[in-house]
C-alpha cells in the first residue's frame, strides 16, 4: 500500500496468527458474539456520539465499559507490551485475541454507522428497503451497498488494493490519531448513511451517491490497519 507495508508477512504477525490471513482473522471477532462469554466485547464494536456533537470526543463518548476507540488503543498495548522484560507480559492467547481483535475493530471504526448515534442503534433500528429488499440502515452499510455490486469480494479487494498502492500523498500518516478516525466516520454517517427519505425506501440514487464512501472508507481501513500495525510491531522489545 505505498510507502504503507502492509504486515501480513511480518515475522511477529506470522508466529501469532500462523497460516492465517489477516481477512481470516478479521472474523473471530464477530464470531464470539453468540458465545455469552464474550458479552464483555459487545459495547467493543461500535461508539455513539452524544446528542448535538458534531465530532468524537473520547472523555465524553466513551464509556467505562469502552467503546470501539478506546479498544483500539487498549488491543495496540497488549500488543506493544510483549516481551521478557516488560513486567507481566500477556500470555501468547491473549497476544493472539488481541490481534485479531484489532484487526476486526479498525475495520469496524471506518463503517461510518459503527460511530453514530445511540437512539437507533447504529441504524439498526431503521428499517429501510434497498431495491424493494427489506432489511435495516446498519446492514446495508456493512454489507448490503457492496453486495449490490455483485463482484466477488476478493476481486473487490483487489481492486481497491490497487487503487491505494503507489499512492503516497493521498493517504497521509495519522500517527494513530484513532479519535480522528472515528469523527470522520460519525461525520459521514450523518452526511449520508442517514439521509434517506422518510418513507425508507433506497435505489439507484443512494447507492451512487455511497458507494463511492464505502470504498473510500474500505481503503482508508486498510491503511490505517497496515499503519497501525507497523508501528505496533516497531514499537516490539
Amino acid at each position: 500500500m505505498g510507502r504503507y507495508r502492509v504486515p501480513e508477512r511480518h515475522p511477529e504477525s506470522k508466529n501469532l496468527l500462523g497460516d492465517q490471513t489477516l481477512a481470516d482473522a478479521s472474523v473471530r471477532a464477530d464470531e464470539s458474539k453468540a458465545n455469552r462469554k464474550w458479552d464483555w466485547a459487545r459495547s467493543l464494536h461500535y461508539a455513539n456520539v452524544k446528542p448535538g456533537g458534531d465530532s468524537f470526543d473520547l472523555d465524553r463518548d466513551c464509556p467505562e465499559t469502552a467503546c470501539v476507540v478506546s479498544a483500539i488503543e487498549r488491543f495496540s498495548r497488549v500488543l506493544i507490551s510483549a516481551g521478557p522484560v516488560r513486567p507481566n507480559p500477556p500470555t501468547r492467547e491473549e497476544r493472539v485475541q488481541a490481534l485479531k481483535f484489532l484487526i476486526h475493530l479498525v475495520g469496524d471504526l471506518h463503517q461510518p454507522l459503527h460511530v453514530s448515534r445511540a437512539r437507533d442503534k447504529g441504524g439498526n433500528d431503521i428499517k429501510v428497503e434497498f431495491f424493494n429488499n427489506r432489511t435495516n440502515l446498519h446492514s446495508l452499510w456493512d454489507s448490503g451497498l457492496l453486495r449490490h455490486t455483485k463482484k466477488p469480494w476478493r476481486e473487490y479487494a483487489n481492486e481497491l488494493r490497487a487503487q491505494v498502492k503507489g499512492v503516497k500523498t493521498r493517504y497521509p500518516r495519522t500517527d494513530g490519531k484513532v479519535t480522528e478516525w472515528a469523527t470522520a466516520s460519525y461525520r459521514l454517517a450523518l452526511s449520508h448513511a442517514y439521509a434517506i427519505p422518510k418513507d425508507g425506501k433506497l435505489g439507484q440514487a443512494y447507492f451512487d451517491r455511497n458507494i463511492p464512501i464505502v470504498d473510500e472508507r474500505l481503503k482508508l481501513a486498510g491503511v490505517h490497519l497496515a499503519e497501525t500495525l507497523n508501528d505496533v510491531f516497531t514499537k516490539l522489545p
